[in-house]
């Protein structure tokens, strides 16, 4: 239908201007792809400001023919709505690219993924691989529609797009997966071909079939050095693969595969920097660099690693985040291959979603996808693991308390000295400026104008736009309504400024709503409004009105009135409502209104509880209690509650504690008498309601954590203890052990206890280790030794545990030795010998032991004065060279020893050996019937000589059979009586003394009787 329209006005004459939004920056990287809502969206625009945004749906003016400028550097947002493109030098909103979708080809804006170049900004179709390029002349240099297509692919999955300069690799997955080279002239070709009714697929710059699957995540590719490297396998093993230009590839591309490790391809991850590829495993990251074989750095710390992310942004050098059982943590590598970390990540616990992180000015940034509500804005320092929320931005922003958005696929992109967080699903995002030039900067992305690439007319910009589909809601979470979406395409004329739409008294059409998302408490309502020929003028303002059906309360507004955009988040509603929705447009006084549309709100489940209180109790579990929602928020009452337990810091719980009570109550004990096994570890709550109908309420946590405990068990623990001598003392050497039947944990009555050793009063502690040592004690004693087991925080609940008696004698030093001088006195008859001890401990010795000289032995005892003992030598028995043998005992009570020090020796010589002549002689004659002959033994010297070492031994020769005396001789002179039965006696006498041996021979010359008288003589003296 036309309407009447006044006369209309000359048309002013306006300089054409073109959007500069297809420029690249000067970051050529592209971030890893997130699945459907990929990563970085692309950067758009790099250009000096030359004009302002003229270009807006003001109110009752007819919209002009010229494209915005964009101000400096930008970048492209995923997003649910139109892709949003913001100024990077300021961070201000700028233009939505509307309709994009259909310039390749795709159903969805969720579907489009912007790949910045150096030439321009190249646009893939994420389910096809289609692509367009917004070029250096601003507009799409492919067709306006479907874009440029590379061929059907069998089984096709799912395609992402990595800049490589002024080009880009489109990597398309299916069961036969392919990677193209394409660029700016491979548009232009396909744009050729497609106006000159060409229905061939276009060839690419380069192209490959691989060998094996890639896969689609985060760090499964990485560009360098004009290269891409993939992750690709299959049967549980996974190749690095180099995608490569290449003359001998066939097709200009050759991929080859560069290394292989035995595990599915999601146990690694690839990022590149500064020309060289790091591939992260469990324990070890591979470095590429160059064509030679990867240099292995060792990660001990990783090597029970499930899943690594790669930190975007990082040049001279990688980091990298690991998730362990414990929790994430960071590590990294440097230009020079020197390894950092693993240092754990105390907000990111083991079931934290991080987001593909990004680098800049020393930090690392990063969000929880999985966390509840709006997630904390994450500032790391790789190098200490500390995290702290980004100042001026601690948690995502939301629109208005009404907006509930999912965070999976939420973005962190990086470019330059800018960090920008980005979920798809909110109206806000967050610009991070890391070199201290602004405050960060949130951004509505509502704000931006709507503009087309494709240029002024172009029919996807005010045509519906179909809507993604919400996501599968997770188990346990509450239900979404599918939006409701009316598509009704119209062929649009372009328009003019032909028409005074301030004074036209023309009727508007009628708007059309193209659908209506609905959440909880409030529905997105987007609408569209047709412009059918030149003259038409835009609506002024619009209203839309949501009224309950079915007898529900009204919403308190239910007519809100909206300027300048075609879409409203409309509050204020309740859950689980019909409602029906009609947008009216207004030019003027005229009005029309669209055709209503029913929609039912989410129902939700039962208010979140007020307050949550979790506290041990002491016999091992926690009572955890609650106070239930109150209030107008509160009406779907909690038919059961459920109470989970979730691990606190680094402890780390394999199931955690989960349990459904009444609705009635509003306290439990989790983890009685250690039920779940959950005694020690250190834990917090959340209570959350679930309706009658299933519907899970949002859940409310304890404000801190505790850990469970219950007193130590003593009979089920051993104090072991020993001494150990260290130099003259004794160090009592304890250790607290657990009976083989119980665990350590049951023992002590939690994780968290700390011991307190004592033996006979010194003592050791509070520690938390159960070994110790206790110094100082003395030896040869008996002691028992004793621990104090403290739960921390309780010390009323300790116990003590004792050991056996012991005690430990030392031993003598080893290096326990003996000095012996020894000097004549005035009396040289009379001589002195001191022995001087070296290294002698401390304490009262008494020394046992002999002087020889010689044969001569001299018993020696004494006591020990001042480290020497002193004895006198009579030199007229003994003398020469001597030695002294002693052994030492302690005089102390008891001794400290045990046992007499070993034998100690050494030599001396004092005085010279006693000095005397020795002769025998025989009797002067004897009687035929004489039958014994007396020799005599006499001597000659100074006093006399110790007979106690004197043997004489009288034999004889010559055939006799004279039998031998011998005696000990107690003095001198001695005789010995000699039987005379031989014809001719001969008699030798010898002796020994001082060891030193002699003889005299005496033969009988004369008989005594003077008719046979037998001469005797005295033959050879001797000496000593």
């Amino acid at each position: 239908m036309t309407t009447p329209r006044a006369p209309a006005s000359p048309a002013s004459v306006v300089p054409h201007r073109r959007s500069m939004f297809g420029l690249a920056s000067a970051s050529s990287r592209r971030g890893a792809t997130f699945g459907a809502l990929g990563a970085v969206s692309g950067v758009a625009a790099c250009v000096v400001v030359v004009g302002g945004l003229m270009w807006s749906a003001a109110t009752g003016q007819a919209p002009a023919s010229r494209h915005p400028t964009i101000f400096g550097g930008s970048l492209v947002l995923d997003d649910y709505r139109p892709l949003t493109v913001i100024d990077l030098a300021t961070g201000a909103v700028t233009v939505q690219l509307e309709g994009v979708y259909a310039q390749v080809g795709a159903s969805t804006y969720a579907d489009v993924e912007a790949v910045p170049t150096s030439a321009g900004t190249m646009l893939v179709n994420r389910a096809t691989g289609a692509f367009n390029m917004l070029g250096q002349d601003n507009y799409v240099l492919g067709p306006p529609t479907n874009g440029i297509s590379l061929g059907p692919l069998a089984g096709e999955t799912s395609a992402a797009g990595y800049a490589d300069a002024a080009a880009a690799y489109i990597v398309r997955y299916a069961p036969s997966s392919t990677v193209s080279l394409v660029d700016a002239s491979t548009v232009v070709r396909g744009a050729q071909a497609l106006s000159a009714g060409g229905r061939q697929a276009t060839q690419p710059v380069g192209f490959v079939r691989l060998a094996d699957h890639p896969v689609d995540e985060a760090g499964g590719a990485a560009v360098a050095d004009g290269a891409l490297w993939i992750l690709a396998g299959g049967h549980g093993r996974c190749a690095v693969v180099r995608v490569a230009p290449s003359a001998q590839g066939g097709q200009g591309l050759a991929a080859t595969a560069r290394s292989s490790f035995p595990a599915a391809c999601s146990q690694g991850a690839l990022e590149s920097s500064s020309g060289a590829v790091a591939l992260a495993r469990p324990g070890v990251v591979r470095l590429f660099e160059g064509a030679g074989p990867p240099h292995l750095v060792a990660f001990p710390g990783t090597a029970h690693a499930s899943q690594f992310l790669p930190v975007q942004g990082v040049t001279g050098g990688f980091w990298f985040l690991a998730r362990l059982p414990s929790g994430w943590t960071v590590f990294g590598l440097s230009a020079a291959g020197r390894p950092s970390g693993p240092r754990p990540l105390d907000a990111l616990g083991p079931g934290a979603v991080p987001a593909v992180p990004a680098y800049s000015a020393g930090s690392v940034y990063t969000l929880d996808q999985d966390q509840p509500g709006q997630p904390s804005l994450w500032a790391i320092q790789p190098v200490t693991g500390e995290m702290k929320t980004v100042p001026g931005a601690p948690a995502y922003p939301a629109e208005s308390v009404t907006e509930k958005a999912g965070f999976q696929g939420a973005q962190v992109l990086v470019d330059g000295p800018r960090v920008i967080f980005n979920n798809p699903e909110s109206l806000l995002a967050v610009v991070i400026f890391t070199d201290g030039s602004h405050a960060p900067v949130v951004v509505n992305k509502s704000d931006a104008v709507e503009v087309s690439a494709a240029g002024p007319g172009d029919v996807n910009v005010k045509r519906e736009k179909p809507k993604p589909q919400p996501k599968t809601p997770a188990p346990g979470a509450a239900p979404t309504t599918t939006p409701t979406t009316l598509v009704q395409p119209i062929v649009v004329q372009p328009v003019t400024q032909q028409v005074d739409c301030a004074s036209t008294t023309e009727k508007p059409y009628a708007p059309q709503i193209s659908s209506v998302s609905p959440s909880d408490e409030a529905a997105l309502v987007v609408w569209s409004y047709h412009l059918l020929a030149e003259q038409d003028c835009l609506p002024s303002t619009w209203s839309v009105t949501v009224t309950a059906l079915g007898g529900a309360a009204q919403p308190a507004r239910h007519v809100q009135l909206v300027d300048g955009q075609e879409q409203l988040l409309f509050a204020g509603l309740q859950p689980g409502t019909a409602y029906q929705a009609v947008v009216t447009a207004y030019i003027g006084r005229e009005s029309t209104s669209s055709t209503p549309v029913n929609f039912t709100t989410t129902a939700v489940g039962p208010g979140q509880p007020a307050f949550v209180n979790a506290a041990a109790n002491g016999q091992g579990g926690w009572v955890v209690s609650w106070t239930a929602c109150h209030g107008p928020a509160c009406e779907v009452p909690a038919a059961s509650w459920t109470v989970i337990g979730s691990s606190c810091g680094t402890s780390f719980i394999g199931q955690a504690p989960k349990l459904e009570v009444r609705g009635s109550q509003t306290s439990v004990t989790l983890n009685a008498a250690n039920d779940l096994g959950l005694l020690g570890d250190s834990l917090n709550f959340s209570v959350q309601g679930v309706s009658s109908a299933g519907l899970v309420g949002a859940p409310t946590s304890s404000r801190q954590c505790s850990a469970s405990w219950q007193q130590p068990d003593a009979a089920t623990m051993r104090l072991l203890a020993a001494g150990d001598p260290q130099g003259q003392s004794i160090t009592a050497v304890l250790k607290l052990v657990v009976l083989s039947s119980a665990s350590s944990v049951l023992a002590d009555g939690g994780n968290q206890v700390t011991y307190t050793y004592s033996v006979n009063g010194r003592s050791s502690g509070p520690t938390s280790s159960q070994d110790a040592d206790i110094t100082g004690l003395d030896p040869a004693k008996q002691y028992q030794a004793s621990v104090v087991v403290t739960p921390v925080g309780h010390p009323g609940a300790a116990v003590t545990v004792t050991s056996a008696a012991f005690g430990r004698t030392i031993p003598w030093p080893g290096q326990l030795q003996m000095q012996v001088n020894a000097t004549v006195g005035h009396d040289p008859n009379t001589g002195t010998v001191v022995a001087q001890f070296v290294d002698l401990p401390a304490g009262a010795f008494r020394a046992q032991g002999d002087i020889t000289c010689g044969s001569e032995t001299l018993p020696v005892t004494g006591t020990v004065v001042t480290g020497r003992l002193t004895t006198k030598l009579d030199l007229d028995q003994m003398g020469g060279d001597c030695s002294l043998v002693l052994a030492l005992n302690s005089t102390l009570t008891p001794d400290p020893f045990g046992v007499p020090s070993p034998e100690l020796t050494a030599p001396f010589s004092v005085g010279a050996p006693p000095v005397y002549h020795f002769k025998a002689v025989a009797d002067a004659g004897c009687r035929p019937t004489c039958s014994t002959l007396a020799v005599t033994v006499a001597y000659e010297g100074i006093g006399q000589p110790a007979g106690t070492d004197w043997q004489v031994v009288a034999t004889g020769t010559g055939g006799c059979t004279a039998t031998t005396s011998s005696a000990a001789l107690a003095g001198f002179p001695v005789t010995l009586p000699w039987p005379v039965t031989c014809a001719v006696p001969s008699i030798t006498v010898s002796w020994l003394y001082l060891g030193v041996a002699g003889n005299a021979v005496a033969t009988v010359a004369k008989p005594r009787k003077k008719a046979r008288a037998l001469p005797c003589s005295a033959l050879s003296n001797a000496r000593s």
